[in-house]
């Protein structure tokens, strides 16, 4: 029935706290072995989402990881990556220092190291720690001489809500914009999200979209969960997530993903021998 099966990872496979459930990795595990292709979707970067996948005891060969919300696909067994797509550098020091305006954490997540111009960085320090990456105070983000994956912009979720819209007005056209966590805004490249690279993966594997699932449980997820055959929401999913979703499934924290691949590949009793 399906030859695909992509997740987000934070609170989608992964609770707030503690481990990925038994019961979930076990049924990623069986779906692996009847050869059907798993990938995790993330807004973290490549790295950090690998480190994060072998903290958890996941076997990296044949997979993929999509990462940077979208605008990376790479080998999660060696980190190369097969699809790239960045934030040009003027763009990109234009949106900083349109958004410097706002008080806002501005952060450039790249490689091994979470770029941030903060004296006492909260979301920055966040991400870094979370990934295993490091964190890298500068004096000004537009002068890194990089084309980032992504930005980021972090602060308090009622003020990062009020701000979101005039912060991203003007660079509509240029760039794509969406919440991976109430305090999170993503930037990434126009036409650039979890479901270009999640519709570009497809194609490079020569897997029929109508033939994939899709869980998720934020805004980000979204263009992911319209693009798959299956789309999933987690019951701790955003109320906008829930409205596109084909289904709503039990909560991350309660294995929900076990839950669908439980019922769609069922563990089948061994046969007579003979």
């Amino acid at each position: 029935m399906y030859d695909l099966v992509a997740t987000d990872f934070d609170m989608t496979l992964k609770p707030p706290a503690g481990e990925i459930g038994p019961r979930t990795m076990g049924a990623i595990a069986r779906i692996r072995d009847l050869g059907v292709h798993f990938t995790v979707v993330s807004g973290r970067t490549t790295a950090g989402l690998i480190h994060n996948l072998t903290s958890q005891g996941f076997d990296l060969e044949e997979m993929y990881v999509i990462s940077y919300n979208g605008a990376a696909v790479a080998e999660a067994s060696t980190g190369r990556q097969l699809v790239s797509r960045t934030i040009g550098r003027d763009v990109a020091a234009a949106i900083l220092g349109h958004a410097r305006a706002f008080q806002v954490e501005m952060i450039v997540p790249e490689g091994e190291y979470v770029y941030t111009e903060w004296a006492e960085p909260i979301v920055a320090g966040y991400e870094a720690r979370s990934n295993a990456t490091t964190l890298q105070q500068v004096p000004d983000l537009a002068l890194l001489g990089i084309e980032p994956h992504k930005i980021l912009i972090g602060g308090e979720a009622d003020l990062l809500r009020t701000a979101a819209a005039e912060i991203a007005a003007p660079f509509r056209d240029v760039a794509e914009f969406s919440f991976s966590a109430p305090f999170m805004l993503e930037v990434t490249a126009k036409n650039v999200d979890k479901g270009t690279a999640f519709a570009d993966m497809c194609a490079a594997l020569g897997i029929d979209r109508s033939r994939t699932i899709a869980f998720g449980d934020n805004h980000n997820d979204i263009p992911m969960i319209r693009q798959a055959g299956l789309g999933v929401a987690v019951a701790n999913a955003v109320p906008e997530l829930k409205e596109v979703a084909d289904r709503v499934t039990a909560a991350c924290d309660e294995e929900g993903l076990a839950d669908v691949l439980d019922e769609l590949f069922p563990v089948r009793a061994p046969g007579p021998h003979v």
